[in-house]
């Protein structure tokens, strides 16, 4: 039809089947084909191509067959306007909300952000599930396509942290809270209420976990057969429904640990507490945190760490360093510049999380490091620092072993800048001159285990690949100092 009668409209049509219905999903069956089903499809046109024709597109597709291969079209009972002729634009507003006319009229090969459109706080689930579903079969223009793989690249990471502490905030009230008084007072009208909300939000973290967006309510279930981790919820919903309310808690709560490992594993949490409630604090403030650019996240450390170093308690009285905030802020911003964002939001939690609870994980930096300054003074206060496992020891130990490797090629190749940092080996230690073996080893030591576990993975990464740590991190401190290079500074240096 398109080839015959709008051979010049072909580049500017776009051709498939997305949207809403459970055909776009392939999760059509004998039941819904009661209903906007059949030989049916979408013509996606700009709002300039169907000024042009698209009454004449829309007379067309009309007349095509009622029936294909034996199969006839079912009524349009709830499908006006989700099939046919669609203005882009139109079908944007409805499953979106997008509204600024701009981005429909992208040109081939121009960028395309619809996301960056998009009111994250109101756009439903489902319409954002709906808009990424199905196939599109002809898109020269790719204008259609572009917007598509745009929304599909997932929540923006803000959004996701928050869509993740809801979800667990709503499976844990209703299926590790609510549920068991309800079942406790039994009320069975409310338990049954509990138990489908606290599955629905089990379903929906699913999801988020993935950076998915969950359809509507009645396919979330069967929509977990396309998610990595979907089987194992999918076994735990069916035993909840064969199960009696006397098992119904033990399930949920085995459900709780699986669901907090998988955010444990992926890297949005820092802890496998099953109880999901107990994580949304964290996840909420990753969500806010993460509004923030990898620059500004890392000035965001660097001024906590100060705040907190104001407040170190030194032997010998305060030290000039606590009153230089551009030396400190170059120093730290130097390091944190180098990581990528998931240590930042994960460093950064930890800090605020432990400034809440009256730890100064700086003060215990500076502890830790006297077990080689100070041994005496270190012995009586090691108590008051979390003991390390052999295991995290020898962590920590192979990761100084690395380091302290990259600091003496860097201090190989640039003397005179190495010249003007600390000492590298503990064994050149002395009571007010650390080394950067020691300060690496203290610093290391007051990581969570979930930021030691990131760090780890960083360090093997960088040398894998054959990166020098050190001479990143001095290259950030050159380039925030004012020179173009570190051969620059060197030279500087050389000359002075």
């Amino acid at each position: 039809m398109l080839r015959e009668k709008f051979p010049e409209y072909l580049d500017e049509i776009a051709v498939g089947l997305v949207g809403e219905g459970s055909d776009c999903y392939g999760f059509d069956d004998e039941y819904s084909r009661d209903h906007d089903w059949g030989p049916e499809f979408c013509i996606w046109v700009s709002d300039s191509t169907y000024e042009k024709t698209g009454k004449e597109l829309e007379k067309a597709y009309s007349g095509l067959p009622a029936e294909f291969k034996g199969i006839k079209r079912a009524a349009a009972v709830q499908g006006n306007g989700r099939r046919g002729v669609i203005k882009i634009s139109d079908f944007c507003r409805r499953l979106l909300g997008v509204w600024d006319q701009r981005i429909f009229e992208k040109k081939a090969g121009e960028p395309v952000a619809i996301r960056e459109l998009i009111d994250w706080s109101s756009v439903s689930d489902a319409g954002l599930s709906a808009f990424v579903n199905g196939q599109v079969w002809h898109d020269p223009s790719g204008l259609f396509s572009a917007l598509r793989e745009d929304v599909a690249s997932g929540y923006p990471e803000s959004v996701l942290y928050r869509k993740l502490a809801q979800g667990c905030g709503e499976f844990s009230q209703a299926g590790q809270y609510n549920l068991i008084r309800c079942i406790k007072r039994g009320d069975n009208v409310s338990a049954e209420i509990m138990k489908a909300d606290g599955m629905r939000a089990a379903c929906k973290l699913a999801y988020y976990i993935e950076n998915r967006f969950p359809p509507h309510d009645k396919w979330l279930y069967k929509g977990l057969d396309g998610l990595m981790g979907g089987e194992s919820v999918r076994s735990a919903l069916d035993t909840l429904m064969l199960c009696d309310y006397s098992g119904m808690t033990e399930v949920f709560e085995k459900l709780g640990a699986s669901l907090a490992m998988e955010m444990y594993v992926c890297d949005y949490i820092s802890d496998v507490d099953s109880y999901l409630d107990h994580q949304t604090e964290e996840l909420m403030m990753k969500s806010i945190f993460s509004a923030n650019s990898n620059e500004e996240l890392t000035m965001m450390i660097a001024k906590a760490e100060f705040a907190a170093f104001d407040k170190v308690q030194n032997e010998g009285g305060r030290a000039s360093c606590q009153n230089d905030w551009p030396t400190f802020g170059i120093m730290r911003r130097s390091q944190y510049l180098t990581w990528n964002r998931t240590m930042l939001l994960q460093y950064l939690y930890d800090f605020e999380r432990e400034t809440k609870l009256g730890h100064n994980l700086i003060t215990e930096k500076y502890g830790r490091m006297m077990e080689s300054t100070a041994p005496e003074r270190y012995a009586e206060i090691k108590d008051n620092f979390p003991e390390h496992t052999e295991e995290q020891k020898a962590i920590i130990e192979e990761i100084c072993r690395i380091q302290v490797g990259w600091m003496e090629e860097f201090a190989s190749e640039y003397p005179l800048l190495a010249g003007q940092a600390r000492t590298v080996h503990t064994y050149d230690d002395k009571s007010f001159d650390t080394s950067y073996e020691t300060y690496l080893r203290g610093e290391i030591g007051t990581y969570s285990d979930k930021m030691l576990q990131l760090y780890t993975q960083f360090i093997v990464e960088l040398a894998k690949n054959g990166l020098n740590l050190a001479k990143m991190t001095m290259e950030n401190s050159c380039r925030l100092y004012g020179y173009k290079s570190l051969e620059e500074a060197e030279t500087f240096y050389e000359k002075k």
